[in-house]
């Protein structure tokens, strides 16, 4: 059977089309290529609760879901030429709530993989990790999740931007199984 080169790309263009438009829909994750695709956003809103300390959930933050976490996936997948830092961030209303921050790389035989962590106890209101050029690995899928401790119900915001800004006004140097350092603000 031969097929038409033309309803190749068309399907292929709407498979991107269908996994740009919302992170939440089933499908690809979307391609972030700091070149057509710098952002990719994700709402949630959370409901109240108040989960098992930090030393508990740490290891199943990498796997939890809806409604105590919010899931951003993404190929990292730079366009030609494109070399830049990647900023994650995770953002919410109320200092009363107490979000931590994941990247993990996205295994589905053996499990997410941790690449950084950022969680904070103190009263702010967003979390944020900076990746320097080159730390993450072209063409492997990622996963930005925000795990919430602690809210009396609030709207949490996750976003991954290439080019990232290491904007924080505080940070914490953190060193991962790849001993390159990371910024982790709070």
């Amino acid at each position: 059977m031969r097929r038409h080169p033309l309803g190749s790309i068309a399907v292929a263009l709407a498979c991107v089309t269908a996994a740009a438009g919302s992170s939440a829909a089933a499908g690809p994750p979307p391609v972030l290529d700091g070149q057509r695709v710098r952002t990719l956003t994700l709402t949630m809103v959370s409901p109240s609760q108040t989960q098992v300390p930090d030393v508990v959930t740490s290891g199943r933050a990498l796997d939890c879901q809806r409604p105590r976490c919010s899931r951003l996936p993404f190929v990292y997948f730079p366009a030609p030429g494109v070399r830049s830092a990647i900023a994650f961030t995770v953002t919410w209303t109320s200092p009363l709530t107490d979000v931590d921050l994941y990247v993990a790389e996205a295994d589905y035989v053996r499990g997410n993989l941790p690449v950084a962590v950022c969680a904070s106890k103190s009263s702010s209101t967003s979390e944020k990790i900076y990746f320097p050029a080159g730390f993450l690995r072209r063409g492997t899928e990622y996963v930005l999740i925000a795990d919430v401790q602690r809210t009396v119900g609030d709207r949490v915001t996750s976003r991954v931007t290439m080019p990232g800004q290491n904007d924080a006004s505080t940070t914490v140097p953190s060193t991962v199984d790849r001993a390159v350092p990371v910024n982790c603000a709070r």
